[in-house]
């Protein structure tokens, strides 16, 4: 650890967190802080999720009882796109809310490993890759172009 107070700032990619100094038996609240204001973020976030979904979900069935005037496409259309946001949102609660939450909660009990900030890292590189996939393989059209394409 002696050698990297030498190393320049601007090499560094990643930053954990230090809430504990263990020479000096004191809390670096400023990381505690900043901890604090990650999981009310994360909470945040996924309460957000939780509630405009469950107003979609409401919304869609509320529409779909009400108007009989659509087509049986159109509603299969319909469900197809609302499954797919559910799937969507799936993906993202375990690419990037459940890493980032167990990344946090134990950097705040100080049960952390390195092993977990490579796990976030990974699987938030990896979100933007994994997040449309869902689209291609639920809804139908999308799916038959894409096996389509690669037919010819």
């Amino acid at each position: 650890m002696k050698d990297l107070k030498a190393f320049p700032l601007e090499n560094y990619i990643y930053f954990g967190f230090s809430l504990f100094n263990p020479r000096s038996k004191l809390i670096n609240w400023s990381q505690v802080k900043g901890i604090i204001i990650l999981i009310s973020l994360v909470c945040i976030s996924f309460i957000a999720i939780l509630y405009f979904g469950s107003n979609v979900y409401f919304a869609i069935k509320q529409l779909s009882d009400c108007n009989t005037e659509l087509s049986s496409a159109s509603k299969a259309f319909q469900t197809q796109l609302f499954y797919s946001l559910v799937v969507q949102t799936i993906i993202s609660i375990f690419l990037i809310h459940l890493p980032s939450t167990i990344l946090v909660i134990n950097s705040f009990l100080g049960t952390a490993y390195e092993t977990y900030g490579n796990l976030m890292t990974i699987t938030i590189s990896l979100f933007p890759a994994i997040d449309p996939l869902a689209t291609f393989v639920i809804i139908k059209p999308y799916r038959e172009a894409v096996i389509g394409k690669f037919k010819r």
